[in-house]
């Protein structure tokens, strides 16, 4: 049974498009109670039909295309394969078994999917299909039914700032040209709406040249409910994107009748225009906030899915917070360094994470530079002036090249990979990088000769070359007996990442996972497009990085602490102002999407400290004895540690379990050579 066209007028040009916008929407349905399926054994497809449990978009009703109890139709073979049964083949020639398979998956789950309007060109006939995104099986009624409300990706606060400005913000999800203004808005976990005595006036307009773009019409009487205050929430509340959830409709009215404003008592005032505004927990963003930077989270967090995925699909594995950690790393400084047990995928995850922002040696925008022994200094990797003939000879390594290609070009991102950058002493051959990468993004020179020099291709190779924004840094590592330590003077400049391992079997859980569900078309949608894109999700910089301990007077403490704990064992070792500008700038750069963070605050502080304060610690057994304490098998702990006493202590801002992990290795370290480095 399909669905039948029934208005017999044409469409205007305008409409057509508006119903094209429908399809990029959700619903919220179920697989419908009596004839479920249909086989088409003609070309052995499997058509399923889905009852909504919510209202069709405005213009569906608005032009009449379909009777009112027409369901959605869905075909096998058009769905994603992570929203089909495990080891379901649409191509299968059993289609009865198939079919079996296929409403045993959809049974007993409420379904979210985009609608697709489509109409026969012989006959006119308009059919309701879909594409599936999303499924839950939650404890829930099935015949329950709903209503879609937007969501802003923003900090509570900073949303409640635009609402009382009257300024515009984002709806990604929630379209003015197929949604009516709603009744209700979510932000973080509080619902926004009019209070009951303003309920009909109307609450927030669409700028009529974005559709997307709303604006609140009635900032005086809106109030602030917490969404968490009401038991149903956990339930009855179904997210279908980023900007959009459905809300069961029972809840739905007690959250509109509702005056329980909070459960908090500090809280219990209705959020007006007069409130005053709560600060951020991480308050990085200016007064003149982008209105697009809603978008620039969701993108980011699409972004990082993609490098997982890609990661996959090449048969790497590695640890999901490795990979957040390796990219939140590169926003915040220019230079990252890989370092871990040789076949651990150091120099692979950079390579991926350049695929990832489209980055190739064919276009001239990636460098693979392995190190040798032999470089001992600048002019080995960038070139010489060769003053008999007044040439500059750039080095065969290409990185003068590179840098060039990246100056001229600043619009395309461009990353260079200094594979084994330790095999020769980096200090020598890297050292004019080191003073030029902490200055300010516009005043990165690289010096290649004097510039009152004679040179005669210097149209070519000039003096100077600027070391822009649109450059990444990364180094990859080995730490053993061929290879030379880091200066104090490098690792206060850069992050030491040290890749954690997989275990074989977690390894070929996921891979075999992957290959049967993997998401591979989000790679191509996921990379990053320009220069631009990137720098939206860099947060933070030398002026501003102290307001990422906004409140936390307990970490500066620790902070304090520490340093002066380390700096009497080692007196070079303790916490400068500059290691802090790091320490700061990344906690800044962790994507935040509404109070929601892709890692936990203390678990921050742990990788933060871990590949900063730990990579300083190092020096010979009688000098570190009582700091690193040592340690006991018998209890698998450190004993007689001053540094984990100081952490227990402040073990209410972070368990550290990082860092304590990298000080038994010290200790042990320091049992069988009587140093550590």
């Amino acid at each position: 049974m399909d669905s039948y066209y029934y208005n017999n007028t044409e469409l205007t040009r305008e409409e057509s498009q508006i119903i094209e916008e429908c399809r990029d929407t959700y619903l919220i349905g179920r697989l419908r109670d009596n004839y479920q399926t249909e086989l088409q054994q003609s070309n052995f497809n499997i058509k399923f039909f889905i009852k909504q449990l919510c209202d069709d978009p405005k213009p569906i009703y608005d032009y009449q295309l379909f009777r009112d109890d027409d369901d959605y139709i869905g075909f096998d073979y058009r769905q994603t394969v992570d929203m089909l049964p495990l080891y379901y083949n649409p191509q299968g020639y059993n289609i009865e078994e198939r079919e079996e398979q296929l409403i045993q998956h959809l049974s007993n789950k409420l379904i979210i999917f985009k609608p697709e309007y489509n109409q026969s060109s012989k006959n006119g006939r308009w059919f309701k299909n879909l594409i599936i995104t999303g499924m839950t099986n939650d404890d829930i009624d099935l015949y329950f039914s709903f209503t879609a409300i937007p969501r802003v990706v923003l900090e509570p606060a900073i949303f409640e700032q635009r609402l009382k400005k009257g300024e515009y913000f984002e709806l990604p999800d929630f379209n003015g040209r197929i949604y009516d203004s709603p009744e209700m808005i979510l932000c973080g976990q509080y619902i926004y709406r009019l209070d009951k005595e303003h309920r009909f006036n109307e609450f927030l307009q669409v700028n009529t040249n974005n559709y997307r773009r709303w604006k609140c019409a009635d900032p005086e009487h809106v109030v602030r409910i917490n969404l968490l205050s009401f038991e149903k929430a956990k339930t009855c509340v179904k997210e279908a994107a980023d900007g959009l959830v459905f809300v069961e409709n029972n809840l739905y009215s007690e959250i509109m009748i509702s005056d329980a404003f909070s459960t908090q008592e500090e809280e219990r005032k209705p959020f007006t225009a007069t409130s005053p505004i709560a600060k951020p927990a991480v308050d990085y963003v200016d007064e003149e906030l982008d209105e697009m930077a809603d978008e620039s989270v969701a993108r980011e967090l699409a972004f990082l899915r993609g490098l997982k995925n890609l990661t996959m699909e090449n048969g790497l594995q590695y640890k999901e917070k490795d990979l957040y950690n390796f990219h939140i790393s590169v926003k915040t400084n220019p230079l990252t360094i890989l370092s871990g047990m040789s076949g651990t995928g150091k120099s692979r995850l950079a390579m991926n994470y350049a695929k990832m922002l489209d980055l190739s040696e064919d276009n001239k925008t990636l460098l693979f530079l392995p190190i040798t022994p032999s470089y001992t200094e600048p002019g080995d990797v960038l070139g010489y002036l060769n003053s008999m003939n007044g040439l500059f000879v750039p080095s065969e390594t290409g990185l003068v090249q590179l840098l060039l290609h990246a100056s001229q070009n600043p619009d395309q991102m461009h990353m260079v990979i200094f594979d084994e950058m330790n095999l020769s002493q980096v200090e020598y051959w890297f050292s004019p990088f080191i003073s030029i990468l902490e200055k300010d993004k516009n005043e990165r020179f690289l010096k290649l000769y004097d510039e009152d020099a004679h040179c005669i291709n210097n149209k070519v190779y000039p003096p100077m070359i600027k070391v822009g924004e649109n450059i990444i840094f990364v180094g990859t590592v080995n730490i053993d007996d061929t290879t030379k330590d880091f200066s104090d003077r490098l690792l206060d400049r850069t992050f030491v990442i040290n890749l954690g391992m997989v275990s074989f079997s977690d390894f070929y859980t996921a891979y075999a996972n992957y290959q049967l569900q993997g998401k591979k078309e989000d790679v191509v949608k996921a990379k990053c497009k320009n220069v631009s894109e990137f720098m939206s999700w860099c947060k933070g910089d030398d002026k501003r990085y102290m307001e990422a301990f906004r409140d936390k007077e307990s970490e500066l403490a620790f902070f304090d602490e520490l340093s002066a704990l380390i700096n009497r064992y080692i007196p070079s070792g303790g916490i400068s102002h500059r290691v802090l500008k790091n320490i700061g700038n990344y906690i800044l750069n962790v994507p935040q999407r509404g109070n929601d963070t892709i890692i936990d605050r203390g678990e921050v502080l742990d990788l933060v400290i871990n590949q900063t304060v730990m990579t300083k610690i190092r020096g010979t057994e009688t000098q570190l004895d009582k700091l690193v304490g040592s340690f006991d098998s018998d209890k698998n702990e450190l004993i007689n540690s001053e540094l984990v006493d100081l952490l227990d202590k402040y073990a209410s801002i972070s368990e550290f379990e990082l860092v304590k992990g990298t000080l038994k290795n010290k200790a042990e370290e320091l049992r069988i050579n009587g140093y550590t480095n």
